[in-house]
């Protein structure tokens, strides 16, 4: 009898280590529980943080495509860009106007379509034809 009351105590005592070790195991469910939860709220805070990121950056993307129309809508507006365009225009109607001059020269060689001789640049004037003049040709 006294090896069977040996054997429940030891029975016994084991029995009060599983008890020790299975609340320490669910003392350690509970805190992995609450540390589970407290990343979940990490998690979920990081993750308005990165959708409020992506918005500001789409934002800024936006921006960045306007900007070179921006800048160019703001050059067509500025005196500058009215000048060159001013000079441009005065250029290509001096172009055209040479042109011109050259195919008529070519199908009329004698015809004196070029300023007349004159010292003075400011004050240029032109040999004007009658039809009787174009008629000689």
């Amino acid at each position: 009898m006294a090896r069977v009351q040996k054997k429940m105590n030891v029975v016994e005592e084991r029995a009060l280590e599983v008890d020790r070790v299975e609340k320490k195991a669910q003392v350690i469910l509970i805190e992995v529980g609450l540390e589970v939860g407290s990343l979940k709220e990490v998690l979920k805070q990081l993750e308005e943080k990165l959708e409020a990121t992506k918005a500001k950056v789409g934002k800024v993307e936006v921006e960045v495509v306007k900007l070179p129309w921006k800048a160019m809508e703001s050059f067509q507006a500025s005196k500058e860009f009215m000048d060159e365009k001013a000079e441009f225009i005065v250029e290509s109607y001096m172009v055209g106007i040479w042109e011109c001059r050259a195919k008529i020269v070519g199908h009329y060689p004698k015809l004196d379509l070029f300023f007349s001789s004159n010292n003075d640049d400011d004050d240029v004037q032109l040999n004007l034809l009658s039809d009787a003049t174009l008629e000689e040709y």
